[in-house]
């Protein structure tokens, strides 16, 4: 049992692919759910701030706002995701939420890039004592909050599985004057 005190944080930057996408992809599209069921993680909370608002120009699809809302709520409704306060009260910008099996992971954020891009939202997992935090995905990183032995062996599971240099960098002190 780790106590709250055990609290690291590790920021993840990952490379490019050979055809130079963003490796990021590859890890929510695959090794998340692989590294949680490796760590026999079976549930997990997701939440997903949209940072932009439902408009075609931060979308996939060539509709209307109000299509798109529908495309928003089939989505949700498809992987159990619930609205929830965050940015939704903004009307234009939206927070789902669900938790859900482990292995429905890759799925979820396979289908919601296709119409979206996972790239104009925040994306936020709670795995037991884990958090990982997608918010520089622009930047090709994440930040994985959890007790200092698992994210060693997060580390070294997630060096193993990329195929681009990644970088792993604890970010737990900061110099006090």
């Amino acid at each position: 049992m780790h106590s709250k005190s055990d609290k690291h944080y590790l920021r993840v930057t990952f490379g490019l692919d050979k055809d130079n996408s963003p490796e990021i992809y590859d890890f929510l599209f695959s090794y998340l759910q692989k590294l949680l069921i490796e760590l026999k993680i079976d549930n997990v909370k997701v939440l997903l701030d949209r940072l932009e608002p439902l408009d075609p120009i931060y979308t996939n699809l060539e509709t209307s706002e109000g299509d798109i809302k529908n495309e928003l709520d089939g989505f949700a409704k498809a992987h159990h995701l619930k609205e929830v306060k965050g940015l939704t009260g903004s009307k234009k910008k939206i927070s789902l939420e669900a938790k859900i099996n482990s292995n429905k992971l890759s799925q979820l954020f396979k289908d919601y890039n296709m119409l979206f891009d996972i790239f104009f939202t925040s994306t936020k997992i709670e795995a037991g004592n884990l958090f990982f935090d997608l918010m520089d995905a622009f930047n090709n990183s994440l930040l994985i909050v959890g007790p200092k032995d698992l994210l060693e062996r997060i580390e070294k599971k997630i060096a193993k599985k990329t195929k681009s240099e990644v970088l792993f960098e604890y970010v737990d002190s900061f110099k006090q004057n």
